[in-house]
């Protein structure tokens, strides 16, 4: 199968899944926590990346923290500012 076409559909369930579990989790009130554990394991969250290249540092939803080896957030995992720039999880994107 096409690897485009595989990868459009992986991040259509994984944006799917992020839109679902916002509204659960202000219910739940874990949305304003340092991490957001749900929205981790949802997207299999790795604090050092197992694949080599592929790590939050070099991904276009991240967003820097304070200099390059503090932590950050991410833009589909909300309310949580300790994302590992050495981290890795599912929604990875290359950033171009």
């Amino acid at each position: 199968m096409d690897d485009h076409c595989t990868s459009r559909r992986r991040m259509l369930k994984l944006g799917c899944t992020a839109i679902a579990a916002i509204p659960l989790m202000s219910l739940t009130g874990n949305a304003v926590a340092g991490t957001n554990a749900s929205m981790r394991k949802a997207f299999n969250y790795q604090e050092v990346s197992k694949t080599a290249g592929k790590n939050c540092a070099n991904c276009a939803q991240f967003i820097p923290g304070a200099s390059a080896s503090a932590a950050g957030a991410c833009k589909v995992i909300p309310g949580d500012s300790e994302i590992q720039p050495t981290g890795y999880c599912d929604a990875y994107i290359v950033k171009k």
